[in-house]
C-alpha cells in the first residue's frame, strides 16, 4: 500500500515537528543566559583584577610614604641606641661628652633633633639632667635664652617616660604627646615637638633614659616626601595627628575631627573603605 500521499501520515509528521518547535526558543533563552553569564563573569573577573591592581599600586605608594617616616625615626633610634650602648654613658668622661656634643651638633645641622638628654632614674625635674646637649653654633647661642622654667614641659615628659620604663621592663621606646619644645629648629624660635626616649638598663634594672627632642615640622617634612605628599598622615595610639604640610585645611580638619571623636583605633576601624590600602 502506498502511503506517500497518505493525508493521515502527513498530519502526524507535522504534529511531531510542531511538538519540537517549542524547544528552540527555550534553547535560545538558555544559550543567551549562558552567554550573558560568561560575559558577566569575565566582566567581574576583570573588575576584580583591576581592583587588585589599583590596590597593589596604592599599597606601594603608601609604603613609600611609610618608608620615608620610618627612615627618619630609624636614624634617630640608631643615634640613641648607639649612645646608650656606651658602658659609662651615665658617668660620661669629659672626652666622651665632647664626642657626644660633636655627634649632636651634626644631628642638629641635619635638622633631625633639637636637643638630646641623658637622664638619671631619680630625675625630679628641679634641675637639669646629668647630660644635656644643645646647639653650639654662635648664631644659636646668641639667641639661646631658654631656662629650666622653659624646659619644664619637657621635664614632665622625661619623668613620665622614666616611670613607665620602670614599671614596664619590656617596653623598648616611647614617643610623647606633642608639646612646645624649649629649643627651636634651625633659625627658628620654640616649636611644637615630641620627646623620643629609650631606656638605659643595667641587667634588668633601669638606670636612666636617653631622649631626643623631635620637632613636629621635621616629621611633616618626611610626610611630604612620599607619593601621597598632600594626603599622608601619621597618627599615634594616643590620637595625635601629624600631617603633610601640603595637605589642605579641609582634609586636615576631617582627619582631626574623626580622630577626636573615635580615637585612633576606632577611626581606622570605621574607615576601612577609605583606608583599605593600608591592610
Amino acid at each position: 500500500m502506498d502511503i506517500s500521499n497518505d493525508p493521515q501520515g502527513d498530519k502526524e509528521h507535522l504534529f511531531r515537528s510542531r511538538r519540537w518547535l517549542w524547544i528552540l526558543p527555550v534553547l535560545a533563552v538558555i544559550l543567551g543566559l549562558v552567554i550573558a553569564g560568561l560575559v558577566l563573569r569575565t566582566y567581574y573577573q576583570h573588575a576584580a583584577y583591576l581592583s587588585q591592581s589599583v590596590l597593589a599600586e596604592h599599597r606601594l605608594k603608601l609604603d613609600s610614604a611609610r618608608e620615608h617616616v620610618e627612615e627618619y625615626f630609624s636614624s634617630v633610634y640608631s643615634l640613641l641606641n648607639y649612645i646608650r650602648s656606651e658602658s659609662e654613658i651615665m658617668n660620661a668622661s669629659n672626652e666622651m661628652r665632647a664626642h657626644l656634643q660633636l655627634m649632636f651638633d651634626y644631628e642638629w645641622r641635619e635638622n633631625r633633633i633639637t636637643e638630646l638628654y641623658i637622664v638619671e632614674r631619680d630625675f625630679d625635674g628641679k634641675r637639669r639632667p646629668i647630660l644635656a646637649f644643645e646647639p653650639t653654633s654662635e648664631e644659636q647661642l646668641a639667641k639661646d635664652d631658654h631656662s629650666i622654667e622653659l624646659e619644664q614641659e619637657e621635664y614632665l615628659i622625661l619623668m613620665e617616660h622614666i616611670r613607665r620604663f620602670d614599671t614596664e621592663p619590656e617596653l623598648g621606646a616611647q614617643i610623647s604627646r606633642e608639646i612646645i619644645l624649649s629649643q627651636g629648629e634651625l633659625n627658628q624660635e620654640r616649636v611644637p615637638g615630641v620627646v623620643y626616649s629609650l631606656p638605659v638598663r643595667e641587667g634588668k634594672g633601669l638606670v636612666g633614659i636617653i631622649s631626643a627632642m623631635i620637632p613636629v615640622g621635621r616629621i611633616e617634612q618626611q610626610l611630604n616626601l612620599g607619593h601621597y605628599h598632600d594626603q599622608a598622615i601619621l597618627a599615634s595610639d594616643g590620637g595625635h595627628l601629624y600631617v603633610s604640610t601640603n595637605m589642605t585645611q579641609e582634609v586636615r580638619s576631617w582627619f582631626r575631627d574623626g580622630l577626636l571623636r573615635a580615637g585612633t583605633d576606632g577611626f581606622f576601624e570605621r574607615s576601612t573603605e577609605a583606608f583599605e590600602a593600608r591592610k
